[in-house]
């Protein structure tokens, strides 16, 4: 699983921006293909 390092988080635009949603988004994928989810699994 990915750890996060509070401390060395850089702001990404204002909350709810497309920045931010944009950031938001690349991080949930990151977690998905961190978490070694099986194959079949379907969304």
């Amino acid at each position: 699983m990915t750890d996060i390092n509070v401390a060395e988080l850089e702001p990404v635009g204002e909350f709810g921006s497309k920045a931010w949603c944009e950031a938001c988004a690349e991080y949930g994928v990151q977690l998905l293909e961190d978490g070694d989810l099986p194959a079949d699994t379907a969304w």
